[in-house]
């Protein structure tokens, strides 16, 4: 005969093991979220410059030189949106952007900077971009950059055109 009076339900055991699973799953999954969104704030970033340099391109055909206007007013680009100024700092100068993350701790501290120098013997424009900063040791830029470094010394270093750090 049924005993009446029992309730089915779980152990304590079980939902300690359900509890422990879930912990075990956030643990892995948060890191990887969180580098995720990372990439896409830098990848927007990035947009932006690349927008930059091609304006900039403009600019010095046209005039000869370029924009030194720190606003980018006289650029035919639009500002950075408030989606990236909300993450980054920017910084303008003649043929230099500089977008710095906005984050107290150091690990997330990181600058997206775009050189522009012009080659008078080959006629053409040329962009050096690279990531630097604080987190250049760590995983940071290596995921901007999907795994890309620049090489080192000077000469046609300065004509790099992918992103390194």
């Amino acid at each position: 005969m049924k005993n009446l009076n029992t309730k089915g339900g779980f152990t304590l055991i079980e939902l300690l093991v359900v509890v422990l699973i879930i912990g075990i799953l956030s643990s892995i999954a948060l890191p990887q979220y969180t580098k995720a969104v990372e990439k896409a704030r830098a990848t927007e970033a990035m947009a932006w410059l690349s927008d930059y340099v091609t304006a900039q391109n403009i600019h010095h055909m046209a005039q000869g030189s370029f924009s030194s206007d720190t606003n980018g007013a006289d650029l035919d680009i639009g500002l950075p949106n408030d989606s990236i100024l909300k993450n980054f700092t920017r910084t303008l100068g003649a043929g230099t952007a500089t977008l710095a993350r906005k984050d107290g701790s150091n690990n997330k501290k990181y600058n997206l900077v775009v050189t522009m120098s012009y080659d008078e013997k080959e006629g053409r424009v040329y962009a050096k971009r690279q990531c630097t900063g604080a987190s250049t040791n760590s995983d940071i830029c290596q995921t901007i950059t999907n795994g890309h470094s620049c090489p080192t010394g000077t000469g046609e270093d300065a004509k790099e055109t992918s992103w390194c750090y």
